[in-house]
């Protein structure tokens, strides 16, 4: 049989295989710019069809163009059309919503807008519900712990059942004839499958601004050792997530069970929040007795700076 070992890239290669593990990053990033961004507002909010549509309105037209510069490149090219309704469901940006479309389409790799699109419709009831749940800075490490923990279901699941941890192998992309090639096109593409990535990155923004105000009433809230970890984060995060993922994507010895499926469903989220809370929080970090962290000092223009309200 064939060694995976032996398949695994090497050097500059091997890095570069990590590169699908930043679009969950982007979706956490998404949820923290948004939920930040409504947090500070003072502004009556958008309702449910403007906020989408605003936003929708940033990404269409481009999105739209390619999709048609695409189709003309495969009729150039005598290739076979998408069907009717593989077509309609990417002009409508719902194509990761069933997973026999995603892998189907043209573009395959625009199907993150898809799953941005369900969490905007989503985010006004999210919102609230986090600000009305998560009151204290120990809710907010507890909602982050568990977001973080979901992603390990798809390490677990295949070990306790005794089976293959790489068992997504076996399906081939656009194949959807089986339930293990559905299996893997839903937790390759559903936006419930990242629906806890989003999640996590509203929770950053809301532990955010837990920590300054806690900061601001001088420690009258919450633990103090909790307050001193999240001080912690914020002041030297960037670096120990930067400095984690990198080791991470530079030794294949530290790569986790399943890390094409795992990875791609979060498993990095501590590290990578830990970057982007580092990052956004720093300049405004609650008081510790830590340093500045170098890498947020050469980033000195975090998210919330230059994003202001999106």
């Amino acid at each position: 049989p064939t060694n995976r070992r032996s398949l695994v890239p090497s050097g500059r290669d091997y890095v570069c295989s990590w590169g699908f593990s930043w679009v969950p990053f982007f979706f956490m990033l998404a949820g923290l710019v948004l939920t930040h961004a409504r947090l500070s507002s003072s502004k009556q909010p958008d309702s449910a069809a403007g906020f989408v549509a605003k936003r929708a309105a940033t990404i269409y037209p481009l999105y739209s163009a390619g999709l048609a510069a695409a189709l003309l490149l495969r009729v150039g090219q005598g290739r076979q059309l998408p069907e009717w309704y593989e077509l309609a469901a990417q002009s409508f940006l719902v194509q990761s919503w069933h997973p026999a479309l995603p892998e189907r389409t043209v573009q395959v790799h625009c199907w993150f807008l898809s799953a941005l699109l369900a969490f905007w419709l989503a985010f006004g009831p999210a919102c609230r519900l986090l600000e009305r749940t998560v009151t204290s800075l120990e809710r907010a490490c507890a909602l982050l712990l568990l977001c973080s923990s979901l992603p390990w279901l798809a390490v677990a699941f295949p070990a306790c059942l005794g089976g293959d941890p790489e068992w997504y192998r076996a399906h081939r992309t656009g194949a959807s004839g089986t339930s293990l090639d559905l299996a893997v096109a839903f937790l390759k593409f559903h936006p419930l499958c990242y629906l806890h990535v989003f999640v996590y990155g509203m929770c950053l923004a809301r532990t955010r601004q837990l920590a300054l105000a806690a900061d601001a009433a001088r420690g009258e809230s919450g633990s103090a050792p909790l307050r001193r970890l999240v001080a912690a984060a914020a002041s030297h995060g960037a670096s120990v997530g930067l400095t984690g993922l990198l080791l991470l994507f530079s030794l294949p010895a530290l790569r986790p069970v399943g890390f094409k499926l795992s990875a791609r469903l979060s498993v990095l989220l501590p590290l990578q929040g830990l970057l982007l809370f580092g990052l956004c929080t720093s300049h405004a970090a609650p008081a510790s007795a830590l340093p500045p962290d170098p890498l947020a000092r050469l980033c000195s223009r975090a998210p919330d700076r230059s994003l202001g309200e999106v």
